[in-house]
């Protein structure tokens, strides 16, 4: 099952080696790479998923005997995902990578991403939703007590944005306050999520990749693809229609939080627990992963249970 996988690489390194040295190295690496793209794109990926959702279980499980209550959330992506594209597997064969677990042969979205989306969602989301300052600032810091507070949570583009709506400078003494009250210099916030993996395709074909390529701009003198500068970059994505677990484990404490999210972002009194799948939704419809504004990395979310 793994070995099958990691065999791409060890396929792609031998293609090369054992390719006829007269030929030009680009032609002997196209051709090596187009050998890996299909053999990821056939490979059937049933038996690596029944097994992650038996471990998914023992997530819950675990989460569940700790005092959490878990979130079981069955999502499917509407369009094409990529994670990890400047570091994950197969970067090496294809330039472009994507983030993958070598022990259980799949693809994953590591729950950071998940949470840091879920994070830029509720801020993003506290900023549109009210013209009251106080009420975008206490909606902010509710949001950072939930996903994780820390003396500079906000990655460069969000702070861009924050500047729009805010004083930065308020808001930054706002969490050094809250981290003085804390006696912390950083919490890791009152939810968990686990890293999410794919359990199952929608055509229960068991296939979860998808060919795919990033191409240059043409004008009118190309004569073919090849002929380009630079050249398009075949490489691979996780296909629509495979469905992910995102397993949430929440705290009782997230709920005074949760309640001011609530007021601000739905405009109504919302449990902890819904308002929690409501940001995800939300989440989900934004886009998770890379390339989002090139439509990658959107979901619909199938299914939900709640294990107390």
């Amino acid at each position: 099952m793994v070995n099958d996988i990691l065999k791409v690489l060890d396929n792609f390194v031998r293609c090369i080696l054992e390719s006829n040295t007269r030929v030009n190295i680009d032609e002997i690496i196209k051709v090596c790479k187009d050998r890996s793209l299909k053999e990821l794109v056939n490979y059937n990926f049933k038996t690596s998923m029944n097994y992650v959702n038996n471990h998914l279980d023992l997530v819950v499980e675990g989460l569940r005997s700790i005092g959490y209550t878990v979130l079981d959330v069955l999502v499917k992506s509407k369009t094409s995902l990529l994670v990890g594209v400047s570091e994950g597997f197969l970067k090496e064969v294809f330039e472009i990578g994507l983030i993958w677990d070598t022990i259980l042969g799949l693809p994953y979205i590591p729950g950071s991403s998940i949470k840091g989306a879920l994070r830029s969602t509720a801020v993003k989301s506290c900023l549109e939703r009210t013209n009251n300052q106080n009420d975008r600032l206490e909606c902010i810091l509710s949001a950072l007590r939930i996903t994780g507070l820390s003396e500079s949570p906000f990655i460069s583009d969000e702070l861009d944005y924050i500047k729009l709506y805010i004083d930065c400078k308020i808001l930054e003494q706002r969490i050094r306050n809250e981290l003085k009250n804390l006696q912390s210099t950083g919490t890791i916030g009152l939810i968990f999520i686990a890293d999410s993996y794919p359990v199952g395709t929608s055509d229960n074909s068991g296939k979860i990749i998808n060919p795919d390529i990033i191409a240059p701009h043409y004008d009118e003198n190309v004569i073919d693809e090849y002929s380009v500068s630079p050249r398009p970059l075949p490489h691979v994505s996780i296909k629509p229609g495979t469905l992910f677990r995102i397993i949430i484990g929440v705290k009782p404490q997230a709920e005074r939080y949760a309640r001011k999210l609530a007021r601000i972002i739905f405009g109504r009194e919302l449990s902890l627990n819904a308002t929690i799948l409501s940001l995800l939704a939300l989440t989900l419809q934004l886009g998770i992963g890379a390339r989002t504004t090139k439509g990658y990395g959107y979901f619909d979310l199938v299914s939900f249970n709640i294990v107390r």
